[in-house]
């Protein structure tokens, strides 16, 4: 989870924490765009390597599930801020409405999913009301056996673009042997994507010719959050890439994702991300950008 729910600002760790034997190393990312045919279920892969000090991160908020590959080095993890941090590996962070809690040692090479609620249900096989304002370790999901041949495959590989490709293989055979998802709740969920979670619930509502009380049901047995804050949540993400090229100024970037003004975008990045917008942009800066 290094950088990559956003890239919030990072908070010291207590200075009694346990130091890494080398010196710091700068921290090898990597990014890549999913194969076309994956797009309805996977937004961003990333991957990340490096040594360095302890750091305990807030993680902002995405809409979907976070599926981190520990390749090295354990996590602790909490949902959420004030929540208990506890050590894992693998797992995944399902959809919330506010920014979960990282934390490392110092040495860090992980790889980080981005999966849609299609993308979710299809590669991790359950809803997302299953994993809604939780972390489940990837064994618990996947089995045993899946986990530790999909990680041992993926450390081995030669390099990032060959791990890219071996991840995007693995999720392409997980998403043909998934159930097609329910029709009403796949275009619900790419009508509210591709309006940048501006298009009206009501108008949503109307659409799909069904009453307010299916609709919130249907959707947030699939999502794990209802319709009004999953597009929230995608007026947020949509904010946050803005927010990470630095020629956008705030009220451009509130104007162009449909917040009423600058202070109400600043609410919503506090509710999601745990930070300030400027915090949020110097992380999200702070790596290289997801190739176009």
């Amino acid at each position: 989870m290094e950088a990559h729910h956003g890239r919030p600002a990072s908070r010291p760790l207590d200075r009694r924490a346990p130091s890494v034997d080398h010196g710091p190393v700068a921290p090898e990312f990597a990014t890549a765009l999913p194969r076309p045919a994956l797009t309805d279920h996977v937004g961003r892969l990333w991957g990340v390597r490096s040594v360095g000090p302890p750091e305990e991160r807030s993680e902002a908020a995405i809409p979907g599930t976070a599926l981190i590959l520990a390749l090295e080095h354990d996590w602790w993890v909490a949902p959420a801020d004030g929540a208990p941090l506890r050590r894992t590996g693998s797992f995944a962070g399902g959809v919330s409405l506010g920014p979960a809690v990282s934390r490392h040692e110092g040495r860090t090479h992980t790889m980080q999913v981005d999966l849609s609620p299609l993308g979710t249900a299809a590669v991790l096989g359950v809803p997302g009301a299953a994993l809604a304002g939780a972390i489940v370790d990837l064994p618990d999901l996947i089995g045993e056996a899946a986990a530790r041949e999909l990680l041992e495959r993926l450390a081995d590989a030669d390099g990032w673009p060959d791990r890219f490709a071996l991840l995007e293989a693995w999720i392409a055979r997980r998403v043909a042997d998934a159930p097609a998802p329910r029709a009403d709740v796949a275009w619900a969920v790419r009508r509210l994507e591709e309006t940048g979670g501006r298009l009206p619930i009501e108008e949503l509502r109307r659409e799909l010719r069904c009453s307010r009380r299916h609709l919130s049901s249907r959707f947030r047995e699939a999502v794990g959050v209802g319709p009004k804050a999953y597009a929230r949540l995608v007026r947020f993400d949509r904010a946050r890439q803005l927010l990470g090229v630095r020629t956008n100024d705030l009220a451009s970037v509130a104007a162009a994702c449909g917040y009423s003004d600058q202070a109400h975008l600043t609410r919503e990045v506090r509710a999601f991300a745990g930070v300030t917008p400027a915090a949020l942009r110097a992380g999200a800066t702070a790596s290289p950008p997801v190739p176009a």
